[in-house]
């Protein structure tokens, strides 16, 4: 199936038995634990019930044309109730917006320290309302803006909370965030994983408070001929965090598990799926390494990347999970960890209750920014490297099967 007429296929689970004391709903057993609720969603096969995504409706990006359509290193992107859309295309430093027919109307920013410009834009959300909120990460700074791109506040973080990451933002316009780690020449050679701590923090950044540590990225250190080189550990587990509503989701990728929690850290629920651990394959290993050697140009570069990739250990299995997102009705969306080669996006979509609805396929190559009530919005890179930013309709039948958008109204980024 092409990514030009892809389906989104959602396929509602089978219903089981559950054990003693458990009560069956659907496809899950939920059960009570110390006043935490305990969902386990077993897989079953599965029955026909489509959600279907025509398009793309609107594609923004052009290989030539008005520079205002070249996109390059786009961190975020988000539709207003509108239909209007802003990219936060970090490599002009540069807010740019555009109606709902994807027609350029202004563009807000430029490189600099001063407010409302940018050094380091890592970082577009939806803040309260129709308000935008972004982060350079490299200078800590959070700014503010309306829905047209006028600054309207900023604030930085505090000295030692050093490479900050915004994890989403609360219906309040308070935010979650945790600290970036950084791979210091200090660490052992090996692998190591050191813990996350995630934070809320009041929307002008004045009050914070500690939702708790959590295992973070694995990391591989080098040591060769008395120096040291840090690099993520390819195919290792890391942590995954989203907002939904006023909740707080978070899965370390070891086991397929989402630990919902309100925003002060106190834990409300485990949900789970059955999963078969899935053996990384020497050759995905391989390819992946041939792939990064083959973009450098300087023989003495490749040659010690080359060693690098050699000596790092070669995790037995992939990580449970890849991603996880929140759509406006607060449903997460939890993608698969597929081998490299593999560019499909393939979800498990779980109701606020933490009930496995079914199994979805975004467009393949399509990186997803935002899920709405009825649309999916992502990027896509082609084999020339020139981005683009697509609109994907979400057209649900079977919609009985999903939580309303009245439940929850105030719709979340992810």
């Amino acid at each position: 199936m092409s990514s030009g007429t892809r389906l989104l296929a959602l396929a509602a689970l089978t219903a089981c038995t559950g054990g003693e004391g458990e009560r069956p709903v659907g496809a899950v057993t939920v059960s009570d634990s110390a006043e935490i609720r305990i969902v386990q969603n077993r897989a079953a096969p599965a029955h026909p019930r489509i959600w279907t995504v025509p398009g793309p409706l609107l594609e923004i990006g052009v290989r030539e044309g008005e520079p205002a359509y070249q996109l390059f290193r786009v961190v975020g992107v988000h539709r207003f109730s509108d239909g209007r859309i802003v990219v936060a295309n970090s490599g002009s430093h540069e807010l740019r917006f555009y109606d709902s027919l994807g027609q350029h109307q202004l563009a807000v920013g430029g490189e600099g320290e001063g407010p409302g410009e940018f050094r380091t834009l890592s970082f577009l959300r939806r803040f309260a309302g129709d308000s935008l909120v972004t982060l350079e990460a490299g200078q800590g700074r959070v700014q503010v803006f309306d829905d047209y791109g006028t600054f309207v506040r900023s604030f930085t973080f505090e000295e030692e909370f050093l490479f900050p990451i915004l994890a989403g933002v609360f219906t309040d316009g308070s935010l979650l965030a945790y600290q970036q780690f950084d791979m210091g020449p200090e660490m052992e050679a090996g692998i190591s994983r050191p813990d996350v701590e995630l934070y809320h923090l009041s929307s002008d950044g004045s009050a914070r408070s500690s939702l708790g540590s959590f295992p973070g990225p694995e990391n591989y250190m080098h040591v060769e001929d008395g120096s040291a080189m840090g690099v993520g550990l390819w195919f290792g587990r890391s942590l995954q965090v989203v907002v939904a509503g006023d909740r707080v989701v978070v899965a370390p990728t070891d086991r397929y598990e989402l630990r919902v929690m309100e925003r002060d850290g106190e834990l409300l629920s485990l949900v789970r799926m059955d999963h078969e651990p899935v053996p990384l394959q020497p050759a995905d290993f391989d390819s992946l390494r041939n792939e990064r050697l083959g973009w450098m140009e300087h023989p003495q570069q490749r040659a010690r990347w080359a060693r690098i990739y050699e000596a790092m250990p070669r995790p037995r299995t992939l990580p449970a999970l890849r991603s996880l997102m929140a759509d406006a009705d607060r449903n997460l969306w939890v993608r698969d960890y597929l081998p490299p080669r593999d560019e499909r996006g393939l979800w498990t979509v779980f109701d606020p209750e933490g009930r496995a609805l079914g199994r979805v396929e975004t467009p393949e190559g399509l990186w997803v920014w935002e899920i709405g009530s009825d649309y999916v919005l992502g990027t896509t890179t082609d084999e020339l490297g020139v981005e683009r930013v697509q609109l994907w309709g979400l057209e649900k039948r079977g919609q009985d099967s999903v939580p309303a958008a009245a439940a929850h109204p105030e719709p979340e980024s992810s």
